[in-house]
């Protein structure tokens, strides 16, 4: 089966062949089960996200109603969708929900960004770009399932969209991401690293005016949608620019807010999840992208790691041992009763470390600790 969720809603079999699912009602009770995949959704929930707030006496007897017309829409299909208390649960296996295999191309392209693998991040950028096809649940009409998910995945698309630009301005594919960031400052006008990246093709490409030009566009748009002047980043790269060299923009910017889901580690393929959860975590803080870690942090981490906190960990990191350069090396990964611990080679300027995650069962980051191991 196929489940597609990016763009219109969108079933189909093992053939290809669209199984369509006739009714609003049952498109949003199937979007709501896929959005929570292989996990039980209450039926108290399903009323909540089928009548927007405000269900029907009796809506639990109509939920049960549409659950057996969805299963004779799906065919063939019909034991995907599982009664398992408190609800229901659809079953998904791997490769077959797109905004799960979303995620992880959005995930896999952080990783190889932080790692300086560009041609893996371009690549990954590209794999997630195939698969949004529009607006997520464009033609299922519920205000809850679009508030809870919609604009993290709108996020994660912006994400991945400045990532595989990041990804082709290292790789010198200077002229042919132009185009794309005169796209999507259009697009997106208040995000001011689109401007950075398009100043950056424009001035390695030998159109310095133009690059200088951009800024001054990115100067009036901020100013008069915010009242507010280009931040640090913008404002630096335009100073080197006018002494003659714009180098290459850092990836990332304080300004992204991203998140891979919270998957619990016991439904998944347990060392590589754990493995990847773990990587996301330490490419986030090593590189700065603090915003990507509070939903994967557990409650009592979250308390205590603020931005500060995190900032200062990473300056430190960096008086003592330098830039950080990439990761390098095989993860090592054990089991502690419901705990795991995921140990990654860094390699920093002036020394070799390692990162050290701690997960729960649930895939939630319990610690994160950078070590020194050696001297490079």
């Amino acid at each position: 089966m196929h489940w597609a969720i990016l763009g219109p809603f969108l079933v189909s079999d093992e053939s290809g062949q669209e199984v369509p699912i006739p009714g609003s009602r049952l498109r949003t009770l199937l979007a709501a089960l896929l959005l929570r995949a292989n996990q039980p959704v209450a039926v108290d929930e399903l009323c909540d996200v089928l009548w927007d707030g405000e269900p029907p006496a009796d809506a639990a007897r109509t939920v049960r109603v549409y659950v057996l017309r969805l299963r004779r829409a799906l065919g063939p299909a019909a034991d995907r969708v599982v009664t398992k208390p408190p609800g229901y649960l659809c079953r998904v296996n791997a490769g077959e929900l797109d905004t799960r295999m979303f995620e992880t191309a959005c995930g896999r392209t952080a990783v190889a960004l932080a790692g300086g693998s560009w041609a893996v991040a371009a690549s990954s950028a590209e794999r997630a770009m195939r698969l949004w096809r529009g607006q997520p649940l464009l033609d299922v009409p519920s205000q809850r399932l679009h508030d809870a998910c919609v604009p993290h995945l709108e996020q994660l698309r912006l994400q991945v969209l400045d990532d595989r630009c990041e990804a082709d301005l290292a790789l010198g594919r200077h002229g042919d991401v132009i185009p794309r960031l005169r796209d999507l400052v259009k697009r997106h006008p208040l995000y001011e690293h689109f401007y950075a990246q398009l100043m950056i093709a424009l001035e390695s490409s030998g159109r310095r005016a133009e690059s200088l030009a951009v800024y001054q566009d990115a100067r009036r748009m901020l100013v008069a949608e915010l009242g507010v002047e280009p931040g640090a980043e913008l404002r630096a790269l335009h100073r080197r620019i006018l002494d003659g060299g714009a180098g290459r923009v850092p990836a990332g910017n304080g300004g992204r807010r991203a998140a891979a889901p919270v998957v619990p580690l016991d439904s998944l393929h347990a060392i590589d999840e754990a493995v990847e959860r773990a990587s996301l975590t330490l490419a986030a803080f090593v590189t700065g992208r603090f915003e990507r870690l509070w939903p994967w942090f557990s409650a009592p981490l979250a308390e205590v790691a603020t931005v500060e906190h995190l900032t200062g960990a990473r300056e430190d990191l960096e008086r003592r041992m330098g830039t950080f350069q990439r990761m390098s090396g095989m993860p090592r990964v054990r089991r502690t009763g419901r705990r795991t611990v995921v140990e990654i080679p860094l390699i920093y300027e002036t020394a070799k470390m390692k990162g050290r995650v701690t997960l729960d069962a649930e895939g939630k980051v319990l610690g994160l600790y950078v070590l020194r191991v050696g001297e490079r």
